[in-house]
């Protein structure tokens, strides 16, 4: 499944390179909000909101591999940042499922994320996204 705007999508800036994000931390976040009660943790789009911290980007890319319980890749890019240095961020996650059955509910899917990789875009200089620090 791929949900994009591809007119925005056509004039994203390649990405030369990404660094590894860790995840553990996140992921303890996700559960006890899971646990909690909060619904963010069932949708790979939401997921991705909360690590992002808020859209707020040019596009939204979801793409879902074939059957069930496979992960889920989404990527995020924000453009159009405030920052004086950085204009952009582009974030890659890997996500996946794991089944919830509680008693008394409809069984649904919490996600983790598995990978995550991240990319800046400065304001100043090419106009791709990498990793080499604006400045």
């Amino acid at each position: 499944m791929l949900l994009m705007l591809p007119a925005v999508a056509a004039a994203q800036p390649p990405v030369l390179d990404s660094m590894p994000v860790a995840v553990a931390e996140f992921n303890r976040r996700l559960q006890a909000a899971a646990s909690a009660g909060a619904i963010w943790p069932r949708d790979p789009l939401l997921v991705t909101r909360e690590f992002v911290g808020g859209l707020g980007g040019r596009y939204l890319s979801f793409d879902k591999t074939e059957g069930p319980g496979e992960s889920v890749i989404v990527t995020a890019i924000r453009d159009g940042l405030t920052d004086d240095k950085l204009a952009g961020e582009w974030v890659r996650l890997r996500l996946a499922p794991r089944w919830r059955e509680p008693a008394g509910e409809a069984p649904y899917q919490l996600w983790r994320v598995t990978e995550a990789r991240r990319a800046w875009r400065c304001r100043r200089g090419a106009e791709v996204f990498d990793v080499t620090p604006c400045g």
